[in-house]
């Protein structure tokens, strides 16, 4: 009898372990190395604490709801613009600033190349009532810098042809204004090692070329993890709306 239960204490000693608790112990393993690779930064208290108040709570709804919020005012920026689509769409003539609102006091305006090779343009800029307030000398390039300041605040509308041709495309944009400028230089301190954070805040505000580029700076700086694709991808799906 004593052998007997040498023997049983040495079969139970060497039960191999069943396949259902590897796999069991694999999830858990993934589902660990999961939350650590993408914690929760609405759940840090340090962050929230540095965040302008009037930001925190916009803040804290993206990260739990996953998607973008984009502010009331793009949606009149929306009325003339050329095509709707995500920034740099290739469907789109103008490329920016189209429908959304711009940081610099003088915008940095870019443009496909027209169909028609070797051809120059001009760039008039108007306010909301549709004064003239700055036209551009005839430009080979695509890309030009107003050489005005513009005012915080207000809405312009850029419209660009080809010098000699009928053809012209415009779209509408919105100059940050001193309020929503200085909110963001609080969020750029309080977070300047978060593409995340700083996404999240360019969108609150417009900044909708910003964002797409700081969402995309947190997926390659995290590939595995989700939400900023996700608000990436709420993001270009409010824009082609």
């Amino acid at each position: 009898s004593e052998n007997l239960s040498a023997n049983r204490e040495v079969k139970t000693i060497n039960l191999p372990i069943l396949p259902r608790e590897i796999n069991s112990a694999n999830k858990k393993s993934k589902a660990i190395e999961a939350e650590n690779l993408e914690p929760n930064p609405a759940a840090d208290e340090r962050l929230l604490a540095a965040l302008p108040p009037d930001f925190r709570v916009r803040f804290q709804n993206a990260v739990q709801t996953q998607k973008i919020e984009l502010p009331a005012f793009i949606a009149e920026l929306r009325e003339d613009s050329n095509l709707r689509g995500a920034p740099n769409d290739e469907k789109k003539q103008i490329l920016s600033p189209n429908a959304q609102a711009v940081r610099d006091l003088r915008p940095t305006f870019r443009w496909r190349k027209f169909a028609a090779a070797g051809e120059s343009y001009v760039i008039t800029i108007y306010d909301k009532d549709f004064n003239q307030v700055v036209v551009s000398p005839v430009l080979q390039a695509t890309k030009w810098q107003s050489n005005v300041s513009l005012e915080r605040g207000k809405i312009y509308k850029w419209q660009i042809k080809t010098a000699g041709s009928a053809e012209t495309f415009a779209a509408r944009f919105r100059i940050l204004d001193a309020k929503a400028a200085a909110g963001l230089r609080e969020i750029e301190i309080a977070a300047p090692r978060s593409p995340l954070v700083r996404g999240i805040g360019y969108a609150a505000e417009g900044l909708l070329t910003e964002a797409a580029q700081e969402f995309q700076k947190e997926i390659n700086k995290n590939p595995r993890g989700k939400l900023a694709q996700k608000l990436k991808d709420s993001l270009i799906k409010n824009l082609q709306r």
